[in-house]
């Protein structure tokens, strides 16, 4: 009988076919161990819309090192409260390797509640999950969309004495006074 310098003696049947298999299969597996695909934000930016109805655009500018499939961008626009989310947009990406990904989009600021700086989250995940592994960034931008309650009311003051005191001029014509 021959001495093995192996302390473990595998066993024959069942456990040594289960065994073999285990490791034949892992040959077949893709995996690549020297380099990991990642990503991360170079950068993030927002525009400023500083009146009622304006347009602001958001850009992502995104760094693959390696191959990164079936990935996206989940973006929110949180109010100057810090809780409400007022808009979300979602980009669905090409496959990307090695390379540097610019994403742009625009909205217009209608229905925003307050005047304020905005925060936009961005968050970037693989397939359609949204839980930010690959990397998330955020940043601010003002937002002026509606007029204000104070000055809503102001107006409304002006225009309201405006049409008191020219009354007699929307008198119908044929009317007498």
């Amino acid at each position: 009988m021959a001495s093995s310098s192996l302390p473990y003696k595998p066993k024959s049947g069942p456990y040594l076919l289960v065994s073999l298999c285990m490791m034949v299969s892992l040959i077949f597996i893709p995996i690549d161990i020297a380099h990991a695909a990642s990503g991360s934000i170079q950068s993030l930016t927002a525009t400023s819309a500083p009146n009622s109805g304006d347009t602001f655009t958001v850009t992502a500018v995104l760094e693959v090192d390696g191959k990164i499939n079936n990935s996206n961008l989940y973006y929110q626009i949180i109010a100057p409260d810090g809780q409400t989310v007022v808009h979300t947009h979602t980009s669905a990406l090409p496959s990307l390797e090695d390379e540097t990904y610019t994403d742009s989009w625009s909205a217009d600021n209608t229905g925003f509640p307050s005047t304020g700086n905005y925060t936009v989250v961005l968050c970037w995940s693989r397939g359609s999950a949204q839980n930010c592994r690959i990397a998330a960034a955020t940043t601010t931008f003002y937002s002026a969309p509606t007029l204000g309650v104070w000055l809503s009311l102001t107006a409304l003051v002006f225009a309201s004495t405006f049409i008191w005191h020219r009354r007699a001029d929307f008198t119908p014509p044929g009317r007498v006074r």
